[in-house]
């Protein structure tokens, strides 16, 4: 294992600063109730979806494209803002399942079976979040204000 000083961690993230340039700046994080929120809604039929996904993809070896739904759309926006979020396992989750999600109406590159694999570890695991250490941040208990708001504000921050 290599540890680094904190001299050398220093000069690394200016190396860093230096390629993002002066114009990057991060997408503030949504509230891990919020993104609690959008996994208690959608996680079970999202998880649904992508394991007979999963299933075609270990069966079949191979991609397939999905018509976009407004339901698909949907989970999918949700799922990107909620991966914002500070709480590191729930924002990991909510990425992949959405980066999944867009695979399955975009159609996929690389192993069909590593996808596979990956929907899978998704799928087994439920999150359970530590009460104690999520941050509300902005959200007031407003889902469809504050969906709305981050979805206005990560278009914002992509362009």
């Amino acid at each position: 294992m290599v540890y680094r000083t904190d001299a050398q961690l220093t000069e690394e993230l200016a190396a860093l600063d230096s390629l993002l340039g002066d114009e990057y700046v991060p997408f503030p994080p949504t509230s891990d109730y919020f993104a609690y929120e959008v996994y208690i809604r959608y996680a079970s039929e999202a998880k649904q979806f992508l394991l007979g996904c999963a299933g075609i993809l270990a069966k079949t070896g191979s991609y397939f494209n999905v018509d976009e739904t407004p339901k698909l759309r949907e989970w999918i926006d949700a799922f990107e803002v909620a991966g914002t979020c500070n709480d590191v396992i729930l924002g990991c989750t909510c990425v992949m399942t959405a980066y999944h999600l867009k695979q399955a109406i975009q159609g996929g590159t690389g192993s069909a079976i590593a996808s596979s694999a990956s929907i899978l570890s998704i799928v087994k695991e439920t999150y359970r979040p530590h009460e104690d250490e999520m941050e509300r941040l902005d959200y007031d208990g407003d889902y469809d204000a504050y969906l709305t708001q981050k979805m206005e504000e990560y278009k914002q921050w992509l362009n």
